[in-house]
Order: structure tokens, then sequence, then C-alpha cells
């Protein structure tokens, strides 16, 4: 059996998603990860990705109002490029089964199906808590979720009950709720592959005495090479394949609430501790974080000290509770490998050309 998992590097939540799915679905089948914005868009997928960056880390309203547009225009203006490149995607795969982890993957594969009159089923991997109209797709034929509460505002939107799974946001197995015990609590401060971590929250954790300070700086090597150079008690990290070491030593993390962070703690069993969330899927992420009770949220930068971190990490009967919480979430989740779903008959593709 052939897999296609449709992606792109919208932050690196998307990516590592499809990483995690591979992982689990190549014990049973062939797996090919595609970057559907590069490969229609080969000459402007660099200019869309650097545009990207720029609105989540310096425009964020702008981000949020055209998140919302995108949401109720829906679909995708599908030209006459785009499906012949489609077709040769298709031709170069020959995928049994379609997976996307990103609306703009399902919107263009749905469209292309219609057009082609293509019977490859589509299931759709939804990485926000937040949900959002562009998710939506006609031609999916099934949908997993991270929250029953996306479920049922998918369902809300037309789609059969019996079409939609709550499976939890896909994270690798690499992570693990494995904790190293040793005198001095650890705190680990995130930023996402783009680094973004406010000075204040350095400054603050700076004056920590109690605790080991650990601080993932991505891609951004500006802040890499700060801390390195500013606060001699805070370990840097630029970007690093041991996420999952580091979060399984940590008795806290410190982060914006990403999608996948949000499940990498959770499978990890880590408290999350979530710094003014902003975007708008990142908002939606904190409510789903203060509803199940598996972190603290503020929404100020005012609100951040050092002093109310190492308070919380004292407090071992609230640590634990959130850890219980943590179990509790993970246990309500459906099979995330999406092959026990799959009727297992060869498709036909018609109409198609090259």
């Amino acid at each position: 059996m052939k897999v296609l998992i449709l992606t792109g590097r919208f932050g690196m939540g998307h990516i590592k998603c499809a990483c995690a799915l591979k992982e689990v679905i190549s014990k049973n089948a062939q797996v090919e990860v595609v970057d559907l914005v590069e490969y229609l868009f080969p000459r402007m997928s660099g200019l869309i990705y650097r545009g990207f960056g720029i609105l989540v880390t310096k425009m964020s309203g702008m981000y949020n109002l055209l998140n919302k547009m995108a949401g109720k225009m829906g679909g995708v203006p599908l030209r006459k490029t785009a499906v012949r490149r489609i077709d040769n995607l298709l031709m170069e795969h020959n995928p049994d089964l379609v997976i996307s982890n990103l609306p703009l993957c399902s919107q263009y594969f749905s469209s292309y199906k219609e057009m082609r009159e293509c019977s490859v089923p589509l299931y759709t991997y939804v990485t926000d808590i937040t949900f959002h109209n562009e998710w939506v797709a006609e031609n999916t034929d099934l949908y997993f979720t991270g929250d029953v509460s996306t479920r049922d505002a998918i369902i809300s939107a037309g789609v059969p009950a019996g079409n939609v799974r709550i499976s939890g946001i896909p994270v690798s197995e690499s992570f693990h709720s494995r904790k190293k015990k040793g005198e001095r609590k650890n705190i680990l401060v995130m930023g996402g592959g783009l680094g973004l971590v406010p000075c204040r929250i350095l400054y603050e954790l700076s004056k920590v005495e109690d605790a080991d300070v650990v601080l993932v700086a991505g891609h951004n090597r500006k802040l890499y090479e700060d801390v390195r150079e500013k606060f001699s008690n805070i370990k840097v990290y630029g970007y690093t394949d041991e996420i999952p070491e580091l979060m399984a030593d940590a008795d806290l993390l410190i982060s914006k609430p990403g999608g996948i962070t949000m499940f990498e703690a959770i499978r990890s069993k880590t408290p999350l501790y979530i710094v003014k969330p902003e975007l708008e899927q990142e908002i939606g992420n904190a409510g789903f974080i203060e509803r199940t009770g598996i972190g603290k949220v503020i929404y100020s930068m005012d609100e951040f000290s050092s002093d109310k971190i190492v308070s919380l990490l004292k407090d071992e009967e609230e640590m634990q509770k959130m850890r219980e919480n943590m179990n509790r979430v993970e246990e309500a989740f459906d099979d995330v490998n999406p092959l026990i779903y799959f009727k297992g008959e060869r498709l036909c593709r018609k109409n198609m050309y090259i």
C-alpha cells in the first residue's frame, strides 16, 4: 500500500506532524511526504513562506484577519497548471491514500478530485483546536481532530459524524513521559522553529536560582547568540533534534501554544505555562489548555515573573494534577493510525493526463 502525505512549511508544526504520521504508517505501508506548496509553486514557495514568517512575527493582527477571511471564503483557485502538476504528483507516487495536515492541501486535492473524478481517498488531520471552515473540503473522506470541540464544530459545518475521529494531533513516538528524577527542577523554554521568545521571559528566568533553565532558540540565531552572551545561567540550544529528550527532562514547559508543541507536551506529561497567545490558533489552543487543566495561561507579559514560576514548580500537588489531566486527555483519543479505517480496495484514476 502507498500513502502520500501533503503538507507545507507554515511553521515547523505541519512538517513535524507529517513526520509523526509517516513514523506510524510506515510500519504497514510505503509513505512519502510532499510539500505541496513547493510542488505546485516552485518559484514562489520561498516568497510565500517568507511572507508567512513576517506575518506571524511582526503582523499578528493582519495574520488573524487574513486567517478569518480564508475561513469565510473557502476553496482554492485550481488553475490548469496546478491540475497538471497534481496529475504528475499522482503519477509519480501512485498513492492508494492521500493524507493532508494543511487546509490548503485539503482544498487543492479536494478540488482536484472533483475535476478529475479521482477516487483516491483524502484524509485530513486538523492541526488546530480552533475550527475554521477552510479545514472542511467537500471531497474529504475522513477527518482526524485534536479535541471533541473541534470534532463537534466540523460536524456542525455539515460533515457526517461518522467521518470524524478524535485522535489528538500526531506527534513522534520518541516523545515519552519517563521523567528523570533529580533534586533540581528543570524549566524548558521553547519559541517554535522561529525562536520567538520575549526578552521579559529571559530576564525573569535569569533570576531563577532553584531550577535549571533550558532554552531552544530554533532557527533564531540572534536569540541564540544574545542568550549565550547575556544569560550565562540559561543553557541554550539552536535548532535541535533533542526536543523529545529535553521535554522528557523538563518539569515545566514555557512556550507559545502551538498545536504540535502542545500535544508533544501532553505525550511527555510536561505541564504547560503559556505566555501571551496572540495568533488566533494560539488563543484557541490556550483555551483548550485552560479547559482541560493541563497548564497555566497568562495573557499579558506583565503577569510573568520568576517568583510565580518558582512557586508553581514547588506546588507539587498542582503540578501532579496537571500531569493527571494530560493522562485523561490522551486516554480519550481514538487510534491515530489512519490505516485502520482504510477499506483497502485498489483505486482507479479517471481522466488523468500529463
